[in-house]
């Protein structure tokens, strides 16, 4: 028991790592954040799919409209990974990623509203800690500077993450496979931005194949298979307060890779914003 428990952990923060490392591609790979979303979700698909069949998992849904549910939650998935490059790409992957974990305290909102009910004090508070982390993100409101426009782009990933948990979190097909909902979600993503992928001239592709690669495998699919083993030995809120340590992973790798240094400001609101949403993530998993 002990010894799965600490494969569990390690598995959590090896999928916390792989998950900070993806901030760097938007930077590395120098195509369209929907370009980069399509290749690197038809390279995971390909790979999640292999999994699956490893692992002797059934590919069916209990229902027809499950496929369709779990491709439309896979629009929304995908406009949450295009939203969240094209906002490191515009400013830092420190800015990006720390604007996506906006997305546990949206995540309460929208359950109230979808309740038709009043968040109670405790989410408004920590709310307005996730609005004054929001605020020291932005080193000023000029729209042609570049931060303000990543924190927006990254509140708008977070947004469209946050709907994603929610509707995922009502889905009926409780029984399959979360790596199988998540194949079926890649297709949706592979879909809605075909038509970006498709008509990127070859020589791009020719010389970004190599990170598209490394990005769709090792940064994508291998790190939800972790996630998802994780999960079958530890707590749910277990592994989501060590999946926000992809936060500081990307930060750390950020700086190492790029030489990108984040201001103190920028570090004050990292630290407010992983708070908040560390201490939703613990009231939502009690």
């Amino acid at each position: 028991m002990i010894a799965t428990r600490k494969q569990g952990i390690l598995h959590a923060h090896l999928a916390a790592l792989l998950f900070g490392g993806t901030a760097l591609f938007a930077k590395l790979i120098p195509l369209a954040a929907d370009v980069i979303t399509f290749w690197r979700t038809v390279v995971a698909m390909f790979v999640m799919w292999l999994l699956c069949r490893l692992t002797g998992r059934s590919m069916k849904l209990e229902r027809r409209r499950d496929v369709y549910y779990q491709i439309g939650l896979g629009a929304m998935f995908g406009i949450h990974w295009a939203t969240y490059y094209a906002s490191i790409q515009v400013s830092t992957v420190a800015i990006g990623i720390t604007s996506l974990f906006v997305a546990p305290v949206l995540s309460v909102l929208i359950e109230a509203v979808m309740r038709r009910e009043w968040p109670d004090v405790v989410d408004l508070l920590l709310c307005g800690v996730v609005f004054l982390g929001v605020l020291c993100l932005i080193p000023n409101f000029d729209w042609n500077s570049g931060y303000l426009k990543g924190v927006v782009l990254g509140v708008i990933s977070a947004l469209f993450l946050a709907l994603r948990q929610n509707l995922h979190h009502r889905s009926r097909a409780k029984n399959s496979s979360s790596l199988v909902l998540l194949f079926y979600q890649l297709i949706g993503i592979a879909v809605l931005f075909a038509y970006a992928g498709v008509g990127v001239p070859q020589d791009d592709l020719k010389d970004n194949w190599v990170n598209l690669l490394l990005l769709g495998v090792f940064f994508t699919a291998i790190p939800h298979f972790l996630n998802v083993s994780a999960l079958r030995e530890l707590e749910a809120k277990s592994v989501l307060i060590i999946t926000s340590l992809m936060v500081p992973y990307g930060i750390v790798l950020g700086l190492f890779f790029l030489d990108e240094v984040p201001a103190p400001r920028t570090l004050i609101g990292c630290l407010l914003v992983m708070v908040a949403a560390t201490a939703e993530n613990l009231r939502m998993r009690r």
